[in-house]
Order: structure tokens, then C-alpha cells, then sequence
């Protein structure tokens, strides 16, 4: 997903892909520090390495979100595509409609 040209560009990809490189950033520290430490400080079990574990579970939660809403080139396309139809609608002079949740029937 990270390979996304110019994902850090377009909002609704930066918003949802940050999270992800951050938990990926994440995990490797923790395997590099793992390593710097030496053989004897490591956890080889993952189920008693809890650091590991913590971040290996935020990073498939993580990825799990963002493969869910731009996982491929039409998921990518479809959330961009509502992204900007609401961006439209929150520009202009429908915003105090669309705020509110008993007119915004008007915009639907």
C-alpha cells in the first residue's frame, strides 16, 4: 500500500497511510533493537515477546484499514472519488446542510 505514488499528496490517502508507516516504522525499531541488544536479550517465542507482538498487532490492524479502503486501483479510486464529492459539498453553500444532520437529507 505504502507504494501508492504520491500518497502523502492526496488527503484522504495521507490520512489513512500515516498510521500504517508509523506502525511499520514501529516494529522495525523494535526488531533493530531487538538485534542490537544481542541473541540473549531476544524473545525468540512471539507469544512472550510482548513489545513485538503490541506492534506486530498494530501494524495488521493498521493494514487491514487501509486495505480495506484502497487496497486496489478501484478502492483507491472509489474513496478518492467520495472524498472529493465531499469536499465539493463542504466548500460551498451547502455546507450548513450537510452539517446538519436533519437537512442533509436535501444533499442525499
Amino acid at each position: 500500500m505504502l507504494e501508492i505514488p504520491n500518497w502523502k499528496e492526496i488527503p484522504p490517502f495521507e490520512f489513512y497511510l500515516t498510521p500504517l508507516q508509523n506502525a511499520f516504522d514501529q516494529l522495525q525499531k523494535e526488531l533493530k533493537d531487538m538485534h542490537d541488544l544481542g541473541p540473549l536479550r531476544v524473545s525468540y517465542y512471539v507469544e512472550r515477546n510482548k513489545e513485538m507482538t503490541n506492534r506486530i498487532m498494530d501494524l495488521v490492524k493498521e493494514y487491514n484499514t487501509v486495505a480495506w479502503l484502497c487496497g486496489d486501483e478501484i478502492k483507491r479510486d472509489q474513496f478518492k472519488f467520495i472524498y472529493d464529492m465531499h469536499e465539493r459539498i463542504y466548500s460551498c453553500a451547502l455546507k450548513d446542510f450537510y452539517l446538519e444532520p436533519k437537512n442533509n437529507r436535501t444533499i442525499f
